[in-house]
């Protein structure tokens, strides 16, 4: 992550501009992200459509990378304190309690919008598990 933050602040200091092209952030991240997933993040963040990153926009993206992130660690962290039922399913009121001293109300949101939650659902716990081990853009 510090390596994007450090290469994505280079390039808005050498452009002038202060904002950042998507051919631009393929070519100085090549070895830290690919190019599908900068598509990803132009679709995301570039609230004007003008296909530049303004540092507002740069900012936005990589909050919220870090807080999935940290989200994710917080996840794996806890992983063995879940009562996973013979079919790898725990309910959503399990995976929560189990969390409950460690999610905000926003990260308790973001997790049930990823996999459809409501307060009575049950979900695979290793959807889980793989959501939590991807890697974010370091």
């Amino acid at each position: 992550m510090e390596k994007v933050l450090l290469k994505v602040c280079k390039f808005t200091e050498k452009n002038g501009e202060k904002k950042v092209s998507r051919e631009e952030l393929v070519n100085g991240l090549s070895d830290v992200i690919d190019a599908e997933e900068l598509d990803v993040v132009f679709i995301l963040f570039d609230r004007d459509q003008d296909g530049l990153l303004d540092r507002k926009d740069l900012l936005d993206w990589l909050t919220t990378e870090f807080e999935e992130r940290h989200l994710k660690g917080k996840i794996r962290e806890r992983m063995d304190r879940l009562s996973v039922d013979e079919n790898g399913l725990v309910t959503s009121e399990q995976f929560f309690g189990a969390y409950q001293d460690v999610l905000t109300q926003k990260e308790v949101d973001y997790i049930s919008e990823i996999f459809n939650l409501t307060e009575s659902s049950y979900f695979d716990i290793k959807q889980v598990e793989c959501w939590a081990a991807e890697e974010s853009v370091e």
